[in-house]
């Protein structure tokens, strides 16, 4: 039918037209803000250069008052964002007097109130720069909002609220950073490493937390652990005579990642008894961490015991020295249990 075919040509080829000339202006559009970001980074880029030489002079051993003036002056304006990067910029390797520096010179620009109102904006990412910025100039101030901002909606945002609280350390904000840990939102990890940077104050709180909430023992001899603080010894020596093995074991694990004192280290070997195979192998694994070689005839006869026991008593063997190297070697002598994996620990033991 000649008609169809004419009246699909007459239609087709506006349709190419216009979508030819829908994708040039997008290709326009692209090309042109491709370039305005080319003008605005290289004007920030500009305006970095000359702030660069008054930053520099500010945060100098020894710079006085008008270096600061300087600095506030000239790179007032349109301008203190790229003083903002310089300053901030040194922050995220150095402490000390450097940080007191930068952070007289960020207030006197304005930047820590417009941070500290950035920390309620409704766009995210302004939240997560703001609490980024602050925490980097440890400014004390912020602490209340960043402690808000951990039950953000944004990952983002709680990761740098959580950062920002470890480097402004106010140990008032404790609680609410022990309590995320609770929250399956936040990165175990990150705030664990948070919460390191408090020392024993950490623990402390961490176990003040577990008073409240018992259930949680096992949860909270992980972070003990983690944490690596010796504050929390005394709390986890408590737990390992508890009634429930995984409590026990969890106890003797965080023990372990700190270090066993003495009254942990005779627990340890009492524990190597323990009807529970997970708790004697944690308490296996203390004892090389003690480093003791009178405890190498104790290990010995765990080397025959389950597979994680074994292994444990093994590892632990290997540290404890010539002691725990003699005990390997009979039993790898010998063709009783554990011979093939005393053998296996001689040979990397390299006898």
């Amino acid at each position: 039918m000649p008609w169809a075919a004419e009246a699909l040509r007459a239609a087709l080829i506006p349709f190419i037209l216009t979508t030819g000339g829908l994708l040039l202006v997008l290709l326009l559009a692209l090309a042109v803000q491709r370039g305005v970001r080319g003008v605005v980074w290289r004007l920030a880029g500009r305006r970095r250069r000359r702030c660069q030489p008054l930053v520099d002079a500010w945060i100098a051993p020894g710079a006085d008052a008008a270096a600061l003036d300087d600095l506030v002056r000239f790179c007032g304006g349109r301008r203190r964002s790229g003083a903002a990067d310089l300053l901030l910029a040194p922050l995220r390797s150095v402490r000390g007097e450097l940080v007191d520096r930068a952070r007289e010179a960020l207030t006197r620009l304005g930047l820590r109130d417009r941070w500290l109102a950035d920390l309620g904006d409704r766009r995210w990412w302004r939240r997560a720069q703001a609490a980024t910025a602050l925490g980097l100039m440890a400014e004390r101030s912020a602490a209340g909002a960043l402690v808000t901002r951990l039950e953000d909606m944004y990952d983002e945002v709680r990761a740098a609220a959580v950062d920002a609280l470890g480097r402004i350390g106010d140990p008032a904000t404790l609680p609410a950073l022990v309590a995320s840990l609770a929250d399956p939102r936040q990165q175990r990890v990150r705030v664990v490493a948070t919460l390191r940077a408090f020392g024993p104050a950490a623990a402390e709180e961490i176990i003040r937390r577990c008073l409240a909430y018992p259930a949680d023992r096992v949860a909270v001899a992980e972070v003990l652990g983690h944490v690596g603080s010796a504050a929390g010894l005394e709390a986890l020596t408590g737990w390992i005579e508890a009634d429930e093995a995984a409590v026990r074991a969890a106890a003797f694990r965080a023990i372990g990642d700190i270090g066993p004192d003495e009254r942990a280290y005779y627990f340890a070997l009492r524990a190597l008894g323990d009807p529970d195979p997970d708790v004697r192998a944690m308490a296996a694994r203390v004892i090389g961490r003690s480093g003791r070689a009178d405890a190498a005839s104790y290990l010995a006869p765990r080397l025959g015991d389950v597979w994680l026991v074994a292994a444990h008593a093994a590892a632990a063997l290997k540290q404890l020295g010539e002691a725990g190297r003699r005990q390997l070697a009979t039993a790898a002598s010998s063709d009783g249990p554990g011979a093939e994996l005393a053998r296996q620990m001689m040979w990397e033991l390299g006898g």
